[in-house]
């Protein structure tokens, strides 16, 4: 009986092994098809992956000779350029130098002549500036003698018209007239507080307006006329000084007439004796004067008259 079991445990682990062994097997079966599958797909990509690596070496290669082939041409090409450019480079360095060694010489030469040429300008130029010289120190030295004389002349002159200015001028101050005393004075403004009185009809205080005015401007016009008759006096000794020769003296007294005579007929004698046009611009510019202060006298009396008037037609409260 214990054999029995033996066996038939036996047979039981048996078929337990079988059993086990046949799906062992099955699954090594399967897993060697589907890696034997995956191998031979894996082959066929790295073949393809080969045979692409083949043909794209083949092209680069292709193109590698004959990028090497046209680099080899263009090398040599450069060279045998080359060659041909240092050869002419040597012959040109050959020419050039040939040429400005002959340039040199010839720049040589000149400067030579140059030299000796600009020696020989400058001995003649100095010699012909040592005789010049001379000559010109000589001239300018009697021009200048010349001007010293002309300018003590006018010095001389000069003074003799400032002092007859001077004397002309005491003349006019003695002869001026003095204020009247009729100018208004600023004053502290005054306040009124009691009734106001009465003041003179306006009648009146225009006329006395009218009066003063014209009054004012007859004096204004007589130191007008003084004060233009002595410009053209001293404006007519100016232009007699003026027409006298360089080498005349002008003395004081001859100095002192013209401005202090007013009459055109003195005027007349003193130029008859210098120059024969004096009296002409004396006797024009002395009449010029005199119209000049009557034009200006009228015109400041219209002038009056017509402010006067105007205060007439403003009415009684002006």
């Amino acid at each position: 009986q214990r054999l029995d079991q033996g066996i038939s445990a036996l047979s039981t682990a048996q078929r337990h092994i079988q059993h086990e062994t046949e799906q062992h097997d099955q699954s090594v079966s399967a897993l060697l098809a589907s890696t034997t599958h995956q191998f031979t797909s894996d082959m066929s990509i790295v073949a393809e992956q080969r045979a692409t690596a083949d043909s794209t070496l083949s092209t680069v290669s292709g193109m590698v000779g004959t990028k090497r082939k046209y680099l080899d041409e263009t090398v040599t090409e450069l060279c045998a350029h080359v060659d041909e450019a240092i050869a002419q480079g040597v012959t040109v360095v050959e020419n050039t130098s040939v040429t400005a060694n002959k340039v040199l010489s010839d720049v040589s030469q000149a400067s030579q002549a140059m030299n000796s040429t600009a020696s020989n300008a400058m001995d003649t130029f100095t010699a012909f500036m040592d005789q010049e010289g001379e000559a010109l120190c000589s001239g300018l030295q009697s021009h200048f003698d010349t001007v010293a004389a002309h300018a003590q002349v006018q010095t001389q002159d000069l003074s003799a018209l400032q002092k007859a200015a001077g004397v002309h001028n005491e003349t006019m101050e003695s002869q001026r007239l003095a204020s009247t005393g009729r100018t208004p004075q600023k004053v502290a403004p005054v306040t009124f507080e009691g009734p106001f009185k009465r003041t003179r009809s306006h009648g009146i205080i225009r006329t006395e307006a009218k009066n003063q005015l014209l009054a004012e401007a007859q004096l204004d016009g007589e130191q007008e006329l003084s004060y233009e008759t002595a410009r053209a006096g001293i404006i007519d000794c100016i232009a007699l000084s003026a027409s006298l020769p360089m080498d005349t003296v002008f003395t004081e007294e001859s100095a002192a007439v013209a401005p202090l005579s007013i009459g055109v007929e003195e005027n007349e004698e003193i130029a008859h004796d210098r120059h024969s046009t004096g009296s002409a611009s004396v006797a024009s510019r002395a009449s010029n004067a005199s119209s000049v202060s009557r034009d200006s006298t009228s015109s400041k009396n219209s002038f009056i008259s017509a402010s006067t008037e105007q205060v007439d037609i403003d009415g009684e409260g002006g």
